[in-house]
């Protein structure tokens, strides 16, 4: 499972695709769980990464990030009784977000050359035992590279590019818009008979954003992927 998501985003990065999608996913539009789940996570967390993030933990920031339908502008819970009640933040340095975690994330970069230049690529990641994994991904293309640029047509590219970036092939099941801190990015639910990944990408001036899980049809339970999604504040 591990390898297939670091293949999934290794590969979407090089947008060497176009695609097309409709509308927000909902429980009645896609076989996979969504985002709205409401009860515990199903998969235990296991050990810490080895490799520490090299962001510095900071106070817990409110929430900003808005998502159609599942986020309403509303704050995150702080009573004890939340699911990320206890979460860890990151806050890295002039990266241009803040988020919390279940758990210790590790940090991979990468410089690569895609459709519209050098990229220089920053990935956060955590595995919630085998079935669940979370992401954070920002990647910086050139100054003034996405300058004239359909943020539509980047979003498009990179969602097909996750469909065909490892040997299972994910299916589009859904898309629509996601908007945060005023930026409209775009939402997605991609499925698979082995896999399902879902959450959103938003661009902001020449970076790219994305925030998601992927997750095993064995997690039934989305309330922690939920929160995480929630969690995510873009400070740009």
């Amino acid at each position: 499972m591990r390898r297939l998501l670091l293949l999934v985003i290794a590969s979407a990065m090089a947008f060497s695709a176009c695609g097309q999608g409709k509308g927000w996913p909902d429980a009645s539009q896609s076989a996979a769980p969504t985002l709205a789940a409401t009860s515990s996570p199903t998969a235990a967390p296991t050990a810490t990464p080895t490799t520490a993030p090299t962001a510095t933990a900071t106070p817990r920031a409110t929430p900003r990030a808005t998502t159609k339908p599942v986020a309403t502008d509303t704050p995150a819970a702080t009573d004890s009784t939340a699911v990320d009640a206890d979460w860890t933040q990151l806050a890295p340095a002039n990266m241009g977000f803040t988020s919390l975690w279940p758990g210790e994330p590790t940090k991979k970069t990468q410089n690569s050359t895609s459709t519209w230049g050098p990229t220089a690529t920053s990935m956060w990641e955590y595995d919630d035992g085998l079935d669940l994994s979370y992401f954070i991904v920002v990647a910086q293309y050139p100054k003034g590279a996405m300058t004239g640029k359909s943020p539509a047509t980047v979003y498009d590219t990179t969602v097909k590019g996750m469909t065909t970036a490892s040997t299972i092939t994910l299916t589009i099941a859904d898309q629509g818009d996601a908007t945060f801190n005023g930026h409209t990015g775009r939402g997605f639910t991609l499925t698979s008979d082995t896999a399902n990944v879902q959450g959103a990408m938003i661009l902001v001036g020449d970076a790219l954003y994305m925030v998601y899980v992927a997750y095993s049809p064995a997690v039934t339970d989305l309330s922690s992927p939920k929160a995480f999604y929630d969690d995510f504040v873009l400070t740009i």
